[in-house]
């Protein structure tokens, strides 16, 4: 798992906690980093939940802080971790936050403000700078709508999965599969496949990214 690796990168000298929101989504990356790390031979000091949707939590702020925490991932989504992020902030605690790809959104400045500045995230890659996105691009917004995140990438997998169901000539589930598995299909971030398993060949899906400035980079 990339946030685990760039922990055991970065903090393996350090103390890392992990926190989650319990929700399906967040506790299932929390965990997945939890077992990334024990196999890197790091164990954390801290994994426990939150109750999303509060808007105090300064007494998890303590807890870190107690023991001694320098780099947190949190599992979960960007209200949450918006808001540890800006009171731990406050505190003048400097942690180092490393998020999920649910942080790649505006909102999450919106809720972390300054704070956001040097929160990591891995995330899906940015396709709005791309040339031959230019002209998708300019449709979205030209409708109010900014395609950020992985805006595109859905785009992308719902041109491909028509592709395939055309070149299948059937709507039938294992004939589409099967074309997926034994074609290539040009998209915007070129010609693209998918191996056996499922997963995409010809392109590099995953990059990091860092909040600096109200906007998120490449670093």
């Amino acid at each position: 798992m990339m946030a685990a690796d760039q922990l055991v990168q970065n903090w393996q000298a350090q103390d890392i906690a992990i926190v989650h929101d319990g929700q399906a989504y967040g506790l299932g990356v929390a965990e997945a980093a939890r077992q990334r790390l024990q196999e890197r031979g790091v164990n954390e000091v801290m994994f426990e939940a939150i109750e999303p949707g509060k808007t105090d939590y300064f007494d998890l702020i303590d807890r870190l802080q107690a023991k001694g925490v320098d780099a947190l991932f949190f599992g979960g989504y960007y209200a949450e971790a918006g808001l540890i992020i800006r009171q731990a902030r406050s505190r003048g605690y400097d942690i180092r936050m490393i998020g999920p790809d649910t942080l790649n959104t505006d909102f999450f400045w919106r809720v972390a403000g300054d704070a956001s500045e040097g929160v990591l995230f891995p995330s899906n890659r940015e396709l709005r700078n791309e040339p031959d996105a230019a002209p998708l691009v300019g449709r979205f917004r030209a409708k109010g709508y900014e395609p950020e995140g992985i805006t595109l990438q859905f785009y992308i997998a719902t041109q491909v999965w028509a592709e395939a169901v055309e070149k299948a000539g059937t709507l039938g589930l294992e004939a589409v599969i099967e074309t997926l598995r034994t074609h290539q299909f040009d998209t915007l971030v070129g010609s693209i496949g998918f191996d056996a398993k499922g997963d995409v060949t010809g392109y590099k899906p995953f990059e990091w990214y860092i909040w600096k400035g109200g906007h998120y980079y490449a670093p």
